[in-house]
């Protein structure tokens, strides 16, 4: 029993040693690990510091020493200068009428290289679909692509009104691209095409007032700097280095209304008579306004995606030049009667003469004329006689009054001024005859209708405008005595008027007119080509409107001006007045109401 007391004891002692050996043991490893674990964060916070101060030294390297550098770096894959456009300038009429707008229109373009690598595109069905929708041949968008396979991006159609984009975007070829644009259109098409003009693909102006006014309704592009992100959207304005110029609307002086009713009426006689041209213009006699300019053949503008200026496109009246004719001789009728080389009641010789080898006649023969006659009759014989009285200096300084040889300072593109001689030249007896019934100077349209407004402004010169004119901004100058001037209209209003009795049946007005039929020029020869010209004055009993008639080379039978631009000028006159007439009843009544 005390055997087995002594070795439970044994036991229970070695137990405890054991004990206490392995807590001594566990607390010298505690505290070996946990130095252990010190020396590791104080060498890993070592490390962390070491790293921290290299970055911060770089951080202020950088930031002071490399600063200039790196802002550049990054400003070279950020910024981009880009420019400041607006859309082109609106055209109105003189009522508010829209001539020239702009419309959205798409242009597909592709990449060439990426295309020919990942499409096949004779044989994808995707073509043959983009193909029926642009409307234009496989063959030719497949050789246009091979043919430009070296170039990053080539245009297949551009700025194209009314195609189906959403299901050409849809087809989702590779290498294909749709940009939305704007693009020029002209809401009366070939009606105002001959004065309007047009612009090219670029929205920049080719042609008639498109191009005259350019500047004024494209206004001026600027340049801005601004900062894109990596897809090329701007998150950033930083500066404009060059400040635009907003685009301006103007008004011009047109009535489109009455340019589409003399469109239509010059067209059909045109055709009628199987002319090379027609050109007609038309002028506020008060205001130097320019309410129509005509010019036949014409082309729908719209049709030229590329802006391709034609013949069809040309604004005639400004440009063709022609002899005037016996549309002249009132002219020489009001100077002769301000210096009294005549009077109304003279009696001037009209039997045909020779002046050395060329010998004046007439179409009928005359033995003598009063003025009215030589007017009504439109003697050569007699306004040359007159002529041959008056200095070099009355004759010439007579045209130059009335317009003849001078800008009408409109400043449109492609106006010519005409060829006429300087006012100290000494013309010879023959160049005095000559001159006096319209030969051997030579004008446009514009500047003979501007002459009649003139007449019938009672011997008032006004300044022409294409735009519309604000109420006051009259330029006047008297040319000629009220008096001389009234006093030739009324002989002029013995000038047969072809198709008169209908003309004063129907209204109540009564035009003063003149004709001409002159000879055309070829190779500095006159050849067996004619103009027939009608040019006047309406209503006659307080003129408003100056109207002239142009046709070119008619080849019906008739070249006379009397048998084929007069009646045309009838007609025209006739139912711009009818229109005249309604606008004013109709603006009466709204008065009224």
């Amino acid at each position: 029993m005390r055997r087995k007391i002594l070795k439970s004891s044994k036991n229970m002692n070695k137990d405890r040693e054991d004990k206490l050996y392995s807590n001594s043991m566990s607390f010298y490893f505690s505290s070996f690990k946990k130095k252990e674990m010190e020396i590791r964060f104080f060498f890993i916070l070592i490390i962390f510091s070491f790293c921290a101060i290299i970055i911060l030294l770089r951080i202020g390297y950088l930031q002071i020493l490399c600063s200039e550098k790196l802002v550049k770096f990054h400003d070279l894959l950020s910024l981009r200068t880009k420019k400041i456009k607006h859309d082109r300038g609106l055209i109105f009429d003189r009522n508010g009428k829209k001539l020239a707008i702009n419309v959205t229109a798409y242009s597909i373009g592709v990449n060439p290289e990426i295309v020919l690598k990942f499409n096949d595109i004779k044989e994808q069905k995707i073509w043959k679909q983009l193909s029926i929708e642009l409307k234009i041949p496989l063959e030719r968008i497949y050789q246009k692509i091979i043919s430009s396979k070296n170039l990053k991006f080539i245009y297949l159609v551009r700025k194209v009104v009314g195609l189906n984009v959403r299901s050409i975007v849809n087809m989702k070829i590779k290498g294909l691209h749709v940009f939305r644009e704007l693009r020029r259109y002209y809401p009366y098409g070939k009606i105002s095409a001959s004065f309007l003009g047009l612009t090219n693909v670029n929205q920049v102006g080719i042609e008639g007032i498109e191009k005259s006014f350019n500047s004024i309704l494209n206004g001026v592009d600027g340049k801005k700097i601004v900062r894109v992100d990596k897809n090329q959207k701007i998150i950033e304005e930083i500066s404009i280095i060059k400040k635009d110029i907003l685009p301006k609307n103007i008004t011009l002086s047109v009535d489109i209304d009455i340019q589409s009713i003399i469109y239509e009426l010059m067209n059909k006689h045109v055709l009628k008579n199987r002319a090379r041209v027609g050109m007609s213009a038309l002028l506020d006699i008060h205001t130097g306004e320019i309410l129509s300019m005509v010019s036949i053949p014409s082309e729908n503008p719209n049709g030229y995606f590329h802006g391709c200026p034609t013949k069809m496109t040309k604004n005639r009246v400004i440009s063709d030049l022609f002899e005037p004719g016996s549309t002249v001789k009132p002219m020489i009728i009001v100077k002769a009667l301000n210096e009294k080389i005549i009077n109304r009641k003279s009696i001037i010789l009209t039997k045909p003469y020779k002046i050395g080898k060329f010998l004046i006649k007439d179409v009928k023969k005359y033995d003598f004329s009063s003025i009215s006659e030589i007017l009504q009759h439109s003697s050569n014989v007699g306004s040359s006689r007159i002529a041959l009285v008056m200095s070099s200096e009355e004759i010439l300084s007579t045209y130059s009054n009335f317009g003849f040889g001078k800008s009408t300072n409109l400043n449109l593109f492609n106006e010519k001024n005409g060829r006429f001689p300087l006012s100290q030249k000494k013309l010879t007896p023959i160049e005095k005859a000559t001159f006096s019934f319209g030969y051997g100077f030579m004008i446009t349209p514009l500047q003979l209708v501007r002459a009649y407004s003139i007449i019938g402004n009672y011997g008032i010169f006004q300044n022409l405008s294409i735009l519309k004119k604000e109420d006051g901004l009259f330029f006047e100058k008297r040319v000629f005595p009220k008096k001389i001037v009234q006093e030739v209209i009324e002989m002029m209003q013995h000038v047969p008027l072809e198709g008169e009795k209908s003309f004063q049946k129907k209204i109540d007005y009564q035009a003063v007119i003149k004709t001409g039929t002159i000879k055309k020029v070829n190779n500095a020869k006159y050849v067996h080509k004619y103009i027939s010209c009608t040019v006047g004055i309406a209503p006659i009993s307080h003129p408003k409107y100056s109207l002239i008639i142009v046709i070119d080379e008619p080849k019906a039978g008739n070249y006379y001006g009397r048998l084929v631009s007069t009646p045309i000028f009838t007609e025209i006159m006739k139912k711009l007045l009818n229109y005249i007439k309604y606008k004013d009843t109709i603006k009466n009544c709204h008065h009224i109401l």
